[in-house]
């Protein structure tokens, strides 16, 4: 298999019942397909314990970014 077949494989994680079940995996897709593709684990992002600091962070980095 080559390497961006094997990629696009890791890609996706509507298989995997852990992420099928979340409630962020709309903004998170699954975490890294990379990291999924060398460990086999998938990792949640730090803000699925905390939504609102992730979407504090992002809304002063689109401010910032403004200036």
């Amino acid at each position: 298999m080559g390497a961006w077949s094997l990629y696009l494989d890791n890609a996706w994680c509507g298989d995997d019942p852990q992420c099928a079940e979340c409630p962020i995996l709309p903004m998170c897709m699954g975490g890294c397909p990379h990291r999924h593709m060398v460990s086999g684990v998938r990792r949640c992002p730090w803000f699925k314990d905390d939504p609102d600091a992730y979407i504090l962070a992002k809304t002063r980095a689109a401010r910032k970014s403004r200036r």
